[in-house]
């Protein structure tokens, strides 16, 4: 295997030549092409293509294929036309209170079923909803499902100051089959450039590209260009505010916001985990002289906005901070005599069962500790269960997480097994003790990274068995390790507070502030 320098360095050649792709075929399909944005985690395509290339030449994307794909994804197309017009006639009357409305920010979110009401407390926006209510600021929140249930909601809320829409309300009827024909177009640039192209790496990637810019799993992706376009057209905002991690979806949305108002102030929210191989946060992001990043940042913390501050010279970068973060939960000490590990994985399926199997096989050696399962809200256990080897939950000692709020599992555990998830700044500030677990195969996805002490790295589950128990007998050393793994977590991520708001404001109403100061 590389190492982790020997892996950026490739990564970072390989994603100059997405870059240069991109260059040449600007357009939605290549921007909602899951690979072609380098963000955690690192795609499987990205990782097969660092091993083939110069390896194993791919033939480029045939005619017949071509027709193949334009067939499947027109019929595709067809059929979004026409679930967007059931949802046009169905509701009709609902949707013409919202004409005429304006917003001054318009957000965008996910939920995870079932839809938003007015008065949730939001996933990842918390309730800047009501701190923006309470300075008279108008806001609206488009959301849509993380699990494809986009379709799936019962009422249409009214419009009010400060109110949440479904996005594919705003999603205009003729997007599917102009992102169908976007598609067709791409395919056909694409793969004359993998053709005529003298790089090797950059006909790697136009190959690939030219075959999967074709597929339907794109088409809704590539669809909000169309719905950033009607929000600012419709809603006519100063400012959007979307989620900053690196997703196409990001990239489509952005370019139809400038392409509907350039005077939109376009803010990205950078409200996770900064890894070294997150390329699309940590490198210069322009091509063609178009920025591929926000005019504005809102950051996690001090140290996020350091890393991203070489890489972000035309963008104004603010720290923000975390809803996530509540500086009262934080314990006095950790209690390693609880014996309860918090197993915590992303919303990927290859890292759960990693981490799931690792608990199990501990859990089995361990039987005066206790084990909880918290799975990601986009990937439910009843998802995980059937790729495990076996049932963890068989086990006395290994139960799944009956609590709402993820602050409770903390607060009862002694240590957290996690690999990427930035919850795990959360439990150290919580007193745990952290333990990551390695995969060599997949790469380095530890967001402690730069953390020297108190976390611990193990190599499977005899290694994380050991980790246990040692940590049963921590002395005065260990709670030296915790207090400085907290002071490097709170200049990690710091809570939104009323700075972090007006901070804010400050783009939505630039003209107030400026009569002000």
């Amino acid at each position: 295997m590389r190492g982790q320098g020997d892996f950026l360095s490739h990564l970072e050649q390989l994603a100059k030549a997405a870059a240069a792709v991109r260059d040449h075929c600007p357009s939605p399909s290549v921007w909602a092409i899951p690979w072609m944005n380098f963000k955690h985690p690192t795609h499987p395509t990205q990782k097969r293509l660092l091993q083939t290339v110069g390896r194993q030449e791919h033939s480029p994307l045939t005619i017949l294929g071509l027709a193949g794909g334009a067939i499947a994804t027109g019929l595709y197309a067809l059929l979004f036309t026409a679930r967007l017009g059931w949802l046009r006639l169905r509701w009709y009357r609902q949707t013409r209170a919202w004409e005429g409305i304006t917003y001054e920010l318009i957000g965008k979110t996910w939920c995870f079923d079932p839809p938003p009401s007015h008065q949730f407390n939001d996933f990842y926006f918390g309730d800047l909803l009501r701190r923006l209510g309470e300075r008279g600021v108008r806001t609206l929140l488009i959301w849509g499902d993380s699990r494809g249930r986009n379709w799936r909601f019962r009422a249409l809320p009214q419009p009010g100051d400060c109110a949440y829409l479904p996005e594919l309300i705003l999603a205009p009827l003729n997007a599917p089959l102009a992102m169908w024909w976007n598609q067709l177009r791409s395919a056909l640039r694409l793969r004359r450039l993998a053709r005529k192209s003298r790089d090797e790496e950059i006909r790697a990637v136009a190959r690939e590209a030219s075959r999967e810019c074709l597929s339907h799993r794109i088409l809704p992706v590539g669809i909000y260009y169309w719905i950033g376009r009607e929000a600012v057209r419709r809603f006519r905002p100063r400012a959007f505010l979307s989620l900053y991690e690196g997703h196409g979806w990001e990239q489509c949305l952005w370019r139809g916001i400038e392409s509907s108002d350039a005077r939109c102030a376009i803010l990205g929210y950078q409200h996770t985990v900064l890894q070294p191989h997150n390329l699309a946060l940590t490198r210069q992001g322009t091509e063609g002289g178009i920025s591929l990043h926000p005019h504005g940042v809102l950051c996690l913390g001090p140290h996020t906005r350091r890393l991203m501050e070489p890489s972000h010279l035309g963008s104004d970068l603010q720290v923000f901070g975390s809803f996530r973060y509540h500086p009262a939960t934080v314990s006095s000490a950790p209690r390693p005599q609880s014996r309860q590990v918090l197993v915590l994985p992303e919303g990927h399926a290859e890292e759960a069962v990693l981490l799931f199997e690792a608990a199990a096989a501990a859990a089995e050696r361990l039987p005066n500790h206790r084990f909880i399962l918290r799975c990601h809200p986009v990937l439910p256990f009843d998802k995980v269960r059937g790729l495990l080897a076996r049932d963890p939950l068989r086990l006395p000692n290994v139960e799944l997480s009956k609590n709402r709020s993820i602050a409770e599992d903390m607060a009862c555990s002694s240590v957290v097994l996690y690999r990427g998830s930035s919850a795990v700044l959360y439990a150290i500030l919580s007193g745990l003790k952290p333990i990551y677990l390695e995969n060599r195969e997949w790469g380095e996805i530890d967001p402690l990274f730069e953390l020297q002490d108190w976390r611990e790295r193990v190599d499977g589950a005899e290694e994380f068995v050991a980790a246990l128990q040692r940590f049963s007998e921590i002395g005065a050393e260990g709670e030296r390790q915790w207090q400085e793994a907290t002071r490097y977590v709170r200049e990690y991520a710091v809570p939104v507070d009323d700075l972090s708001i007006e901070g804010l404001i400050r783009w939505i109403r630039p003209s107030q502030v400026e009569a002000v100061a």
